[in-house]
């Protein structure tokens, strides 16, 4: 996932956009300060704009789909990568520590998204 801040010179206010790697999907979007998820990924258009890479500060979490389940890569502490999954109304979490304690930091990072 890439934060990108548009620098290009328009009549109305840039915004902040969320998209995958590749640059041609948008997940999310930042107005005033308030992130905006969308409710599925759109194609996202890069030409005649430019963009400027900066840190993730919003906190979303992309879903995405493991066996028909809906699921969300959460990065950690360390950098290291985890899936945390809907299972129901519970969710699991691919961390040691969700194995060991059965709750984790990364499942917090989702809760408000289950909705």
């Amino acid at each position: 996932m890439i934060t990108l801040k548009e620098v290009t010179v328009w009549d109305t206010a840039n915004h902040t956009y969320l998209v995958n790697d590749s640059k041609d999907r948008l997940y999310a979007y930042v107005v005033d300060g308030v992130l905006r998820e969308l409710p599925r990924p759109l194609r996202f258009e890069t030409r005649y704009r430019k963009f400027v890479t900066i840190q993730d500060t919003f906190g979303f979490v992309e879903p995405i789909t493991v066996s028909g389940k809906k699921s969300w890569t959460v990065e950690g502490s360390g950098g290291n990568k985890y899936i945390v999954t809907q299972h129901g109304d519970t969710l699991r979490c691919s961390c040691s520590g969700f194995k060991f304690r059965g709750h984790c930091k990364h499942i917090e990072k989702t809760v408000d998204k289950t909705v």
